[in-house]
């Protein structure tokens, strides 16, 4: 059996089987496209930039390390309340008419460890009210924030806008990932038939079977059976022709 297989083996693979690997290739490609636009729903995404200023003790803008240790609390505060607190989804459900806000995440992240700037972003399948539970949190938010933690200056640097396309699935990379596993797995399915035939096929097969050269080979025959069936009938044809007619 042909345990060891080298970079050429597998080219000559390729190229043996490159109809039925092209075919299988173009399958996958059909039932991937099928399912990225036929069984896979839109997302939209939509944020929220604002900043929430918190003076240092000093009274300056400037921060220092423990002024932006509290940025980072905050975010996670501000997360906690959104994510955790029904008053705060309920009131921005009501504000736009929702029972609830099912269907649609919320997350909320900052710029990095030393900005001011945070981000609500909600993701749903409707790029209208993605846009506008954004917004609608963000308001609900900055009363919360004044209430529980007396923070005054919340202010919006961009609101939410509709958004224009999708942000979820990405279709092309989709496709593109199917067909390129569809494809090496084709040429994996090949190769290791290949690796496991145990049957000998060539000159070359021999000799790395037995470890001995090869000194003549013998031609296969080719039977046809209508050829001869047909020559049969000839000669056949020929002896009742030239069989004596009486008269």
């Amino acid at each position: 059996m042909q345990t060891e297989i080298s970079l050429k083996d597998i080219f000559l693979q390729i190229k043996k089987n490159l109809i039925p690997i092209a075919i299988f290739t173009e399958c996958v490609l059909i039932v991937a496209s099928l399912y990225a636009f036929l069984f896979t729903k839109e997302q939209y995404t939509s944020s929220v930039l604002f900043t929430a200023l918190i003076t240092s003790d000093d009274g300056s803008a400037n921060l220092s390390s423990s002024e932006i240790s509290k940025y980072t609390q905050l975010v996670n505060d501000y997360s906690a309340i959104v994510n955790n607190g029904r008053s705060v989804k309920s009131a921005a459900a009501e504000r736009l008419g929702l029972s609830s806000l099912s269907g649609y995440k919320i997350s909320i992240s900052s710029a990095g460890s030393s900005s001011r700037e945070m981000t609500i972003s909600v993701t749903g399948p409707s790029a209208y009210m993605t846009a506008n539970i954004a917004n609608s949190l963000f308001l609900k938010l900055k009363s919360e924030a004044n209430r529980l933690f007396g923070i005054e200056k919340i202010s919006v640097i961009d609101p939410a806008i509709v958004p224009t396309k999708p942000s979820a699935p990405n279709r092309e990379q989709i496709i593109l990932l199917a067909t390129v596993i569809g494809l090496f797995a084709a040429i994996a399915f090949f190769v290791i038939k290949d690796i496991f035939d145990v049957t000998i096929k060539t000159a070359e097969d021999v000799e790395k079977e037995i470890g001995l050269p090869v000194l003549s080979q013998i031609p296969r025959a080719v039977n046809d059976p209508d050829s001869v069936k047909g020559k049969l009938g000839g000669n056949n044809n020929k002896k009742k022709e030239s069989k004596p007619r009486l008269m």
